[in-house]
């Protein structure tokens, strides 16, 4: 939603997804066999993902793990 290639097409998928996830997210937690609530989740993680790679975030967001995991003592004194 913030990328600076993001457009109409991909903030309408990245809103879209949030919503789910707010919505549904906390069911599928407290009630593992909720079939809608996982349902739903799994729908919205493929709507993050074409938010994703329409707003050309994928190689910034997959490279953040790796080099990540190089600092891990910055995570541990910001919280």
């Amino acid at each position: 939603y913030t990328s600076r290639k993001a457009s109409k097409l991909s903030d309408t998928f990245a809103l879209s997804a949030l919503k789910r996830i707010v919505k549904y997210l906390p069911q599928a937690y407290l009630d593992g066999s909720n079939a809608e609530a996982r349902e739903e989740m799994a729908l919205a993680a493929l709507e993050a993902g074409i938010a994703f790679n329409n707003a050309s975030v994928t190689v910034v967001h997959g490279m953040s793990r790796p080099i990540g995991a190089l600092f891990p003592y910055i995570f541990l004194t910001i919280t």
